[in-house]
C-alpha cells in the first residue's frame, strides 16, 4: 500500500521503508493505493488533497493516514473515512499492534509531541514533553513501547520510550539526520531514513530480566546463541534461544560468567570454577582449585589456573582440551581450538587446525579472542591482528588503535579508544551494523553482537535467533 502524488513533476510515493520528499510544499491531489506484493492488481482506494503517511491497522480492516493534519480512518469494507483527530495539527498515525490504540505526534500545544489516544479518538493523552521536537511514532509489536524521531540532543536521532514516557533512551547517536523509524512484527530490526542514506540496525530486544537489571552489568559474554553478564554483587544472567535451562545460573557463579555453544561457566567468590547447562561431553565437568579465569568453548571449556597453568576439559576431538605446559596470562576458547597469552605477549593456539585458526602470529599481544574458527588479537600498540576463517572478510581488520576485540562466528568487532564500536565481516542479521554509541565492553556471537555502554547497560544488535537457521 502506498500513496501517489498526482501533481506534475513532482512526486510523493510512500513504499516499504522508503520515502521520496518533494522540494516544496503546495495542496496536491494525491490517492492511497493498494497492490499486490509483486506490483499486480494496483486499486485506488480513497484520494483526496495533502494525504501523507498512510499505514494499515494490524487487524487489517482500516488504513490510517494524515488528511489537512488530521487523523483519519479509511475503513476498507466500506470505502467510508471518517477523521478519529482533528483538533490541531496531527500526523504520523501508528495503529498499535492490537488495534485499540493510536499514536501519533501534534503540535496542538505549540510544540510537537508524541500523544496516545483510543483507537476511536477519545482518551487523548500526552506522552512526551520536551521543548525538542518529537516526531512520527511506531510501536514495538509488543505494544508496551514507542520509537520515535526526537532532535532533542541537537539533531534528529531515533529515540524508545515506554508508552508512559518512561524509559526514554535514544537508539541512535550520531551527525546524521535520523528519522522517520520502521519497525519489524518482530521487533527485532529498526529501518531509519538517515539524511540520504537508509541505515539499518536490528536491535535486539532484550529478555524482561535484563532490561530490569539495567545499570547492574559488570561483564559480558557470547556464545552461538547465547549471551551471558554477571551482575554487580550478584550471580550470573544469561538469556537467548540456547540458554533453556541456562538462565537460572547457580548463584555462586559471582563473576567471569563466559558463554559456550550450551553451557555456561564462571567463578565463585573463593575462585573455583562452577559451570552449568549441558554437561553431555564433560564440559560443565570442572576441576577442583583456584583459577583466575574460565573460558567456555563450543564443546569444552578451559581455565586459567592460580600458577599460570592452562588446564581444559570437555571434548577433545580435535585436541582442543589439551592445552601446551607452561604460564599464561589469558585463556579463549572457540568451537574446536584454543588460545593462550603467555607472560611475554606471545600467543599458542592448539586444536582444529582446518583455517589456519591454531597458527598465531609472533609478537607481543595484550588481549586475545576466539572465534568460530578465527581469532583476533590486540598488539601493545592497540593494532589488531585477526587469522584462520576468512570466509565473510571476518578478518580483514581495519586501521587504527584498539582497546578491545571481539570474534563471532563471521564477523569481528572491536572498541576504539574513545568507547565506539566498528564490526565488520557477516552482516546478514545486521550484527555488523555497531550504533553510535561510547561501550565500555564488547562481545560477538553467531549473529549477534553485545556491548556494555558506560551506564553498565546491555545493547544488543543483529539476532540471538536469526531467520536463516
Amino acid at each position: 500500500m502506498f500513496f501517489r502524488d498526482k501533481s506534475a513533476l513532482e512526486t510523493n510515493r510512500c513504499g516499504f521503508l522508503w520515502l521520496s520528499t518533494c522540494k516544496k510544499y503546495v495542496r496536491r491531489p494525491r490517492e492511497i493505493v493498494v497492490m499486490n506484493s509483486d506490483g499486480s492488481d494496483e486499486k485506488q482506494l480513497f484520494s483526496g488533497e495533502d494525504i501523507f503517511a498512510p499505514q494499515w491497522t494490524p487487524d487489517g480492516t482500516a488504513i490510517l493516514f494524515d488528511y489537512h493534519g488530521d487523523v483519519a480512518s479509511l475503513d476498507l469494507a466500506s470505502g467510508d473515512v471518517r477523521i478519529v483527530l482533528g483538533d490541531g495539527y496531527n500526523y504520523c498515525p501508528s495503529p498499535s499492534p492490537d488495534s485499540e490504540m493510536i499514536a501519533y505526534s501534534s503540535d496542538r500545544t505549540g510544540n510537537e509531541e508524541i500523544y496516545i489516544m483510543d483507537a476511536d479518538g477519545t482518551n487523548r493523552r500526552r506522552v512526551t514533553n520536551d521543548a525538542a521536537t518529537d516526531r512520527c511514532p511506531q510501536w514495538m509489536p509488543d505494544g508496551k513501547s514507542l520509537v520515535f524521531t526526537s532532535d532533542r540532543d541537537g539533531d534528529k536521532e531515533i529515540y524508545i520510550m515506554d508508552i508512559d514516557g518512561n524509559g526514554l533512551r535514544p537508539l541512535t547517536d550520531n551527525d546524521h539526520r535520523d528519522f522517520q523509524p520502521s519497525v519489524t512484527k518482530s521487533g527485532e530490526a529498526a529501518a531509519v531514513i538517515a539524511s540520504t542514506d537508509l541505515t539499518v540496525q536490528r536491535i535486539d530486544p532484550l529478555p524482561a530480566a535484563v532490561d530490569a537489571a539495567g545499570g547492574q552489568f559488570s561483564s559480558l559474554s557470547s556464545s552461538w546463541d547465547h549471551v551471558c553478564s554477571n551482575l554487580q554483587n550478584s550471580a550470573a544472567l544469561c538469556w537467548g534461544p540456547t540458554a533453556s535451562g541456562l538462565e537460572s545460573a547457580p548463584p555462586e557463579a559471582q563473576t567471569g560468567a563466559s558463554a559456550g555453544a550450551d553451557h555456561s561457566c564462571a567463578l565463585d567468590s573463593g575462585d573455583a570454577v562452577v559451570c552449568w547447562g549441558s554437561g553431555f561431553l564433560g564440559q560443565t565437568d570442572a576441576p577442583e582449585g583456584s583459577f583466575t579465569e574460565v573460558a567456555a568453548g563450543w564443546d569444552h571449556t578451559c581455565g586459567l589456573n592460580a600458577s599460570g597453568g592452562i588446564e581444559c576439559w570437555g571434548s577433545d576431538e580435535h585436541g582442543q582440551a589439551s592445552p601446551p605446559a607452561g604460564r599464561f596470562t589469558a585463556v579463549s576458547a572457540g568451537d574446536g581450538h584454543s588460545c593462550a597469552l603467555d607472560g611475554s605477549g606471545a600467543i599458542t593456539c592448539w586444536g582444529l587446525h582446518d583455517d589456519g585458526q591454531a597458527s598465531p602470529p609472533s609478537g607481543r599481544f595484550t588481549a586475545i579472542d576466539t572465534g568460530s574458527a578465527h581469532s583476533c588479537a590486540l598488539d601493545e600498540a592497540g593494532t589488531i591482528t585477526c587469522w584462520g576463517a576468512n570466509w565473510f572478510g571476518q578478518t580483514d581488520t581495519p586501521e587504527g588503535s584498539f582497546v578491545q576485540v571481539a570474534a563471532g562466528y563471521g564477523h569481528t568487532c572491536t572498541l576504539d579508544e574513545g568507547g565506539l564500536a566498528f564490526c565488520w565481516g557477516l552482516n546478514n542479521e545486521f550484527q555488523a551494523n555497531a550504533p553510535h554509541r561510547v561501550f565500555t565492553t564488547i562481545t560477538a556471537g553467531r549473529a549477534h553482537t553485545c556491548a556494555l555502554d558506560i551506564h553498565a547497560e546491555v545493547m544488543c544488535w543483529g539476532a540471538l535467533e536469526p531467520d536463516n537457521q
